[in-house]
């Protein structure tokens, strides 16, 4: 039985968007492009997950993305799970 596990996952995209200048900044061209700007995006994923007990699992997970032109974006969220 596995006590700890660690996943990662880095992804390149490269979008050309020309339907207007400032139409993937509305609410529309940021739904179609699912959040990425046009030109390089850059989205990575880490994950840790501890086996404390038994039934108790411990979640680590660390989200980054480089959208477009604009500053990288930094999401971390911790969770315990309890497995019946």
């Amino acid at each position: 039985m596995q006590s700890a596990s660690v996943t990662g996952k880095f992804t390149y995209n490269g979008l050309k968007y020309s339907a207007g200048a400032n139409n993937a900044q509305t609410t529309v061209g940021y739904i179609m492009l699912d959040g990425l700007m046009p030109g390089t995006n850059l989205l990575w994923n880490l994950q840790l997950t501890k086996r404390l007990l038994n039934n108790l699992e411990l979640n680590f997970q660390y989200d980054g993305r480089k959208p477009g032109n604009t500053r990288t974006i930094h999401t971390g969220r911790a969770s315990i799970t309890a497995i019946f």
